[in-house]
C-alpha cells in the first residue's frame, strides 16, 4: 500500500486518522460528561425526595387523630432502605458504566495525541503505541460483534443488524489501522529505527559539519 483510499499519501492519511479519532473521541467525551451531569442529577433529587418524604410522614404520624400509627423512625428507616436500594440498582450500574467509558476514551484521546506527535515528528515508538493499542480495539469489537450473530443466530433476531453493522465497521477499522501500519514502515525505512525528528535532524548536521571539514581539509 502506497496511498490511502482517497488517493493522499499515507502520512496525509495516518495524520487525518488521527485528527478524526481524536475530535470523534472528544465529543465522546463531551457526552459521558453530560451522563455524569445527569447521574449527580438523580442522586441529588433523591436525596430531596428523601427528606421530603420524611418530613410528610412526621405530619401524618403528628396529625393523626386516632392516635400513633406506627413508628416515625420506622417510617424514614424504610424510606432510606428504599433510596438504598433505588441507587444500588440505578446509579450504581450508571456510575459503573460511566466510569468504564470515561477510561477508554481517555485511552483513545491519549494514543491519538500520541499518533498525531509521532507523525510530526517521525517517531517510529509513537506511532507503534497506536498500532498495539488499536489492535487490541479492533480485536475486543469484532468478537463483540461475532458475538451479536451468534445471539442473532440462536433466535435473538433484533440482534442481527446490530451484529453485522458492527463487524462492517470493523473491517474499517482493520484498513484504517493497515494504513497506519504501512506509514509505520515507510517511517521506519526513513529514520532506520526508533528515532525523533529532532535527533535526525541534529545527525543531519553533524553530517553537514563533517562534510565542510573534509572540503576545508581537501582545499587545505
Amino acid at each position: 500500500m502506497k496511498t490511502c483510499c482517497c488517493g493522499c499519501s499515507l502520512q496525509s492519511g495516518t495524520m487525518a486518522i488521527g485528527i478524526t479519532f481524536l475530535v470523534l473521541t472528544t465529543l465522546q467525551l463531551i457526552g459521558v460528561l453530560g451522563g455524569w451531569v445527569y447521574v449527580i442529577t438523580i442522586a441529588r433529587d433523591t436525596d430531596v425526595s428523601s427528606n421530603d418524604v420524611g418530613f410528610s410522614a412526621r405530619g401524618v404520624h403528628h396529625s393523626t387523630p386516632f392516635g400513633s400509627t406506627g413508628s416515625e423512625e420506622r417510617q424514614i428507616q424504610n424510606l432510606h432502605e428504599v433510596v438504598t436500594e433505588v441507587r444500588r440498582l440505578v446509579l450504581f450500574p450508571l456510575e459503573l458504566g460511566l466510569g468504564i467509558a470515561t477510561g477508554v476514551i481517555l485511552l483513545h484521546l491519549l494514543f491519538n495525541s500520541l499518533l498525531i506527535h509521532g507523525v510530526n515528528n517521525l517517531s517510529v515508538g509513537l506511532i507503534m503505541a497506536w498500532l498495539v493499542f488499536y489492535a487490541i480495539n479492533n480485536v475486543i469489537g469484532g468478537i463483540g460483534g461475532i458475538g451479536l450473530l451468534v445471539f442473532a443466530f440462536t433466535g435473538a433476531t433484533s440482534f442481527i443488524f446490530p451484529g453485522l453493522f458492527s463487524l462492517a465497521m470493523n473491517a474499517l477499522m482493520w484498513y484504517l489501522w493497515a494504513v497506519v501500519l504501512f506509514h509505520y514502515r515507510q517511517v521506519q525505512e526513513q529514520v532506520g529505527g526508533f528515532q525523533y525528528r529532532r535527533d535526525i535532524d541534529l545527525q543531519k548536521v553533524d553530517q553537514d559539519e563533517e562534510k565542510e571539514k573534509k572540503k576545508d581539509e581537501e582545499a587545505a
